[in-house]
């Protein structure tokens, strides 16, 4: 399976204030099988901190709209500081398509609704590929892929479908088969997963909206583990 045009990824650094913001691999999650680091990734980074946003530690407006009425929204700062990055790199690279890299940062305990609307607004913007910066089993700086769908623009037919909610997790297959599970046994319910090369196949993972970042990268990492899937983060509720 091809990596679908419009996805959106995540990084993670730590911001001081408004307009600075410096990375410590100490404030990163944990994911064990996740990839190394892109060598010389120099795309914009997209952070959280409290309620603000910062775009390579700019300000790029904040989510208190979101939060306020519990749903996402687009917002509309981010994406016009993201829309004047396009256009300023595009003028200084003249015929050459714009690569839509980007890294993201979510404090371990945002929200679904505050995530997605931060990643689908980057995704919009034409930045839809990323990773979430993690550091791996050996406490190195690391990414997750985890690719977000955006409605009407990236629909691939899900191989399984990962349905977590805040007792449990149901896992849906393509043939029609079901399981129920934890989120900490969730790698062992897995362990029948194809064998096959990752990106093969596509994982839908689906969260409640008060699912927390940390609930998000440890349900993602358990299914890396198994190295069969394309894992799609949706926007709808489990």
């Amino acid at each position: 399976m091809k990596r679908f045009a419009w996805a959106a990824c995540a990084g993670v650094i730590a911001c001081h204030d408004a307009t600075t913001a410096t990375r410590s691999p100490s404030d990163l999650l944990i994911a064990e099988h996740a990839e190394a680091p892109i060598e010389g990734d120099d795309s914009p980074l997209v952070a959280l901190a409290g309620e603000r946003v910062t775009v390579d530690g700019e300000p790029a407006g904040d989510v208190s709209d979101a939060r306020r009425v519990h749903r996402m929204e687009r917002l509309d700062a981010l994406f016009e500081k993201l829309r004047d990055k396009r256009q300023a790199w595009q003028m200084s690279h003249p015929g050459a398509a714009l690569p839509g890299l980007v890294r993201f940062h979510f404090p371990p305990s945002a929200t679904k609704i505050v995530v997605m609307s931060v990643v689908q607004t980057t995704a919009f913007a034409a930045y839809p590929f990323g990773s979430y910066e993690v550091r791996g089993a050996d406490g190195k700086p690391a990414r997750l892929a985890l690719d977000a769908m955006v409605p009407k623009l990236s629909e691939p037919e899900p191989d399984l479908e990962v349905r977590v909610f805040s007792d449990h997790v149901a896992l849906v297959w393509r043939d029609g088969k079901t399981a129920q599970t934890s989120i900490d046994a969730l790698a062992s319910a897995l362990a029948g997963a194809p064998k096959e090369q990752r990106a093969q196949h596509a994982a839908f993972l689906y969260f409640e909206p008060d699912a927390t970042f940390e609930t998000m990268v440890h349900v993602a990492d358990a299914v890396a583990g198994t190295g069969a899937f394309a894992l799609f983060l949706t926007t709808a509720n489990p």
